[in-house]
């Protein structure tokens, strides 16, 4: 079978969980399946390759209303919040595809309830963290947090599409923590957060804890991987609908998680991860210091983590993602 995969990634923006998805995923199916012909496409266009393929998989954004291939499309958080048009043409992409692949039950439901797509159209097949990601060794975590944190331990919001006002709550949290406990703690937020959140950068200007926030940019994936295996913690608050596989790849690298309480993360994490009211940035900041204070805590859901994380697998997905392909 010929199978095309849209690959593309926005120049000067943090990779998305449909890329990170599609590039873990592939990559076993590529190892699985050497009879079968994967083209991938890197260009942000709708033409698809020659000869034509037999399926073509994609983001909804990216769906076409005219072309006769079968469409499979995976619906990452990106899909759920949304403006009007979102709302109007995401709907019609959707119930075009031959199949619609969610990354959990919570986005599952926002596409049947509030985009009416039919449940027998959508299917969860979870992510899995990477494969290669390890536990980083003393050595290794003193040299990340001496390139990127001066040395200190810090807490790491990472993954892109942040929503402000939850980016806002994070830094009242934060603020909160320092004046609760008197640290030297860092709190390191990678991404474009600069350019797209104008309002953030100029609250940052006065923030009395700013020497502490360290705003990376956009990072190399491999960079932000590094961030993630020394981080104190990763915080996961700051958007409505985080990514699955950033939390998963922190928990297998033994570093335990703070996450929102009401999205689809408790559906990933269960009972390995803290949860808070992104709403409220006191339960944030409760959650910070509690880890902070108890190093026995620390070690309890770091090793519920890891062991979490291991019952993901992308060999179960890739196999479960071939059987939808072929049914």
């Amino acid at each position: 079978m010929r199978i095309a995969v849209n690959r593309f990634s926005q120049a000067g923006q943090q990779p998305s969980t449909y890329h990170h998805y599609i590039v873990q995923l592939f990559s076993r199916l590529s190892l699985d399946r050497p009879a079968e012909e994967f083209v991938f496409i890197d260009e942000k266009h709708n033409n698809p390759p020659h000869p034509q393929p037999g399926l073509w998989v994609k983001q909804p954004a990216d769906a076409s209303m005219r072309t006769t291939i079968p469409q499979i499309l995976i619906a990452d958080d990106w899909v759920v919040p949304g403006s009007f048009f979102r709302k109007w043409l995401v709907p019609l992409k959707l119930r075009k595809a031959k199949q619609v692949i969610t990354l959990s039950a919570f986005v599952k439901d926002k596409l049947v309830n509030e985009y009416r797509i039919p449940a027998s159209q959508v299917t969860v097949l979870p992510g899995a963290p990477d494969p290669l990601l390890q536990p980083a060794d003393w050595q290794q975590k003193e040299t990340i947090k001496a390139a990127y944190a001066e040395g200190r331990e810090y807490f790491l919001v990472s993954g892109g599409m942040y929503q402000d006002a939850l980016l806002l709550n994070l830094l009242k949290a934060f603020s909160q923590f320092k004046k609760w406990q008197h640290s030297n703690m860092k709190l390191i937020i990678t991404g474009t957060v600069s350019k797209q959140h104008a309002g953030l950068a100029e609250k940052l200007a006065t923030y009395k804890y700013r020497e502490d926030v360290v705003l990376t940019g956009l990072l190399p994936a491999a960079a932000s991987t590094l961030l993630i295996t020394a981080a104190y913690a990763l915080v996961h608050t700051t958007a409505p609908c985080a990514s699955e596989l950033i939390m998963l790849d922190a928990m297998q690298a033994g570093i335990p998680v703070i996450a929102a309480e009401n999205n689809n993360l408790p559906e990933t994490g269960g009972d390995a991860v803290l949860y808070a009211d992104p709403a409220n940035p006191e339960t944030i900041g409760k959650q910070m210091l509690a880890l902070y204070k108890d190093e026995n805590l620390r070690g309890q859901y770091i090793e519920k983590g890891k062991e979490k994380a291991a019952q993901f697998s992308w060999a179960t997905t890739a196999k479960a993602f071939w059987q939808l392909l072929v049914s």
